[in-house]
């Protein structure tokens, strides 16, 4: 649940904002600098994952970044035409994936 988003001091990068949030799951309260764009994305987005924030490279539940925990290569597989020939197989298509978790058990996967 975010509380508020105040100006952050100004800085030659990238413009910040000061974002104070609680988590529902497990009532923690966090608040820190974030980039500008990133906030205005995940106010934007309405496809967000319940108790999970996204900002910038940074995944948050429970108001805390998670960690990855380990990496996958997942393979997609789908029938090639079969009209010229009987022997064609399938197409692969190779996806990385990350898996990410945090510290309450919540694990997520996520193309990398």
């Amino acid at each position: 649940m975010l509380h508020s988003i105040d100006p952050a001091p100004a800085t030659t990068g990238e413009p910040l904002v000061h974002v104070i949030y609680a988590c529902t799951e497990c009532g923690s309260f966090h608040a820190h600098p974030a980039p500008f764009r990133d906030v205005a994305a995940l106010l934007n987005a309405t496809d967000s994952t319940p108790g999970m924030m996204h900002f910038g490279t940074f995944y948050l539940h429970c108001g805390v970044p998670m960690t990855v925990a380990r990496t996958s290569h997942r393979t997609i597989q789908a029938p090639m035409s079969t009209a010229e020939c009987a022997d064609a197989g399938m197409a692969e298509v190779i996806l990385s994936t990350k898996t990410l978790e945090c510290a309450c058990g919540f694990t997520i996967e996520l193309p990398d």
